[in-house]
C-alpha cells in the first residue's frame, strides 16, 4: 500500500492519494498496528464506506437501529466509527477522512436505514467531513439480467424526474457547507442541528427559537 502511494505521487505530485480500506473499505484500524509513515504533504487523503447493514465497530446486525434506543446505539456506533476509521483525523499526523460512500433506502420505508442516517448525519456534520452518496440514478435499464430495474437507494425516482426522498433538500443542506474553516479569520460560532429534518435553528423577529434553513447559521468555527 505505501510502494502503491509513493507511485502515485512519484507519477503526478498534484493528485490526491486515497488509501482505502478493508472489508468493502469499511475497516482502516490496522493502520493503527501498522501505519503507512509516508510522506507525500498534504495529498494523502484516506476513504470510507458505511451502510446500516455493514455495522460500525462491534455492530454488525442492521435489526439493531430499531431493537435499542437511538441515542444509545449512535452514541456506540460513533465510537465504534471513530476505532475503525476516524481516528486517522486526529493526533500529530491527523489526515483527511472522507466517506466516499453511504447510502440508504430514500424511499422512506426503512426505519433501520432512516435511524443511521440521521446518526451518520450527527458524525458528518460534527466532523465537517466530505462525502459521497450512493446513488444518484433513479433504476437500471438492465441490471443482473432483468429489465427497468428500481433503485431505492436512487436520489432521482424511477421515471428519473423527481427527486424520489421528498425531503432530501433539507436533509442535506448543512453537510453541502463548508462549517469549519482552518484559514478563516472569523470568531467561533455554534450550530444547533436537527438532523431529523436536517434544519438548524434560529431566532425569530419574536425572539423565539424556530426550525429553519441552515443558510443563515452558516458560519466558520
Amino acid at each position: 500500500m505505501s510502494q502503491a502511494a509513493m507511485a502515485i505521487h512519484k507519477e503526478n505530485p498534484n493528485v490526491l492519494v486515497l488509501i482505502s480500506g478493508l472489508n468493502f473499505d469499511t475497516e482502516l484500524q490496522f493502520l493503527k498496528r501498522k501505519p503507512l509513515n509516508i510522506n507525500i504533504g498534504n495529498k494523502l487523503v484516506y476513504e470510507t464506506h458505511l451502510y446500516s447493514w455493514t455495522g460500525i465497530g462491534t455492530l454488525k446486525l442492521k435489526d439493531i437501529w430499531i431493537k435499542q434506543p437511538l441515542n444509545r446505539i449512535c452514541a456506540l456506533s460513533i465510537r465504534g466509527l471513530d476505532s475503525s476509521a476516524g481516528f486517522l483525523t486526529m493526533g500529530e499526523n491527523a489526515a483527511p477522512l472522507i466517506f466516499t460512500e453511504f447510502g440508504f433506502d430514500q424511499t422512506g420505508v426503512s426505519i433501520q436505514d432512516n435511524r443511521f442516517l440521521t446518526c451518520l448525519q450527527t458524525y458528518l456534520a460534527g466532523r465537517d467531513m466530505d462525502w459521497g452518496l450512493w446513488a444518484f440514478q433513479g433504476g437500471y435499464y438492465v441490471r443482473g439480467g432483468d429489465v427497468h430495474v428500481d433503485e431505492t437507494f436512487g436520489v432521482l425516482n424511477s421515471d428519473w424526474n423527481h427527486l424520489r426522498y421528498p425531503n432530501f433538500t433539507d436533509k442535506f443542506q448543512l453537510l453541502q457547507m463548508k462549517i469549519q474553516d482552518p484559514t478563516s479569520k472569523a470568531g467561533n460560532a455554534n450550530i444547533m442541528y436537527y438532523p431529523l429534518s436536517g434544519q438548524c435553528t434560529k431566532v425569530n423577529q419574536k425572539n423565539e427559537l424556530e426550525l429553519g434553513t441552515c443558510e443563515k447559521n452558516h458560519h466558520n468555527r
